[in-house]
């Protein structure tokens, strides 16, 4: 079960640091509607994965930390650093940090999904059902997830990659 609990501790970092880049972009993206407020549910959505993969990990008798309370510091460094880039003038354009922030976000999705695969994998071995149907929930979440950031993507690159900004 030390395998399990590996994967579950894993799956959890990735969860809230996926959870962590969703609010960062919906900050930095406040003005866009489309991605701000999505942003924010899917943080939510992935904050919430994170508190039912540590009540998973203590079937296993594992307390995972909340690694939610050191976002606050995270968030205040970012937003100076924006704030210092747009003073000094560099800045790229809006619609390219958009596409920048969506490929982070696309980037940071990948080893949730990889950790739920090798949980699925883990559970089907073990022949645990409620873990298995635990993880086809979690799993849903994240392709729900990756989709619509490849949706985003689709809909916002052709207007900034063909603009003349």
């Amino acid at each position: 079960m030390d395998k399990i609990v590996m994967i579950l501790a894993g799956l959890h970092d990735a969860e809230a640091d996926l959870a962590r880049a969703f609010r960062k972009v919906a900050e930095r993206q406040e003005a866009d509607e489309g991605t701000h407020y999505p942003c924010r549910a899917l943080a939510q959505q992935c904050e919430q994965c994170a508190r039912r993969v540590r009540r998973l990990a203590r079937r296993y008798d594992e307390e995972l930390p909340d690694r939610g309370a050191s976002d606050a510091l995270a968030a205040a460094a970012d937003s100076l650093q924006q704030r210092l880039a747009a003073l000094t003038g560099r800045r790229p354009s809006q619609g390219l940090l958009l596409l920048r922030d969506l490929r982070e976000l696309y980037l940071k999705a990948q080893p949730a999904a990889v950790h739920l695969t090798l949980l699925k994998q883990a559970a089907q071995a073990v022949r645990d059902r409620e873990l298995l149907d635990e993880v086809a929930g979690l799993d849903e979440e994240i392709r729900t997830q990756l989709e619509w950031i490849r949706t985003r993507v689709r809909e916002v690159a052709p207007q900034v990659l063909a603009s003349q900004e």
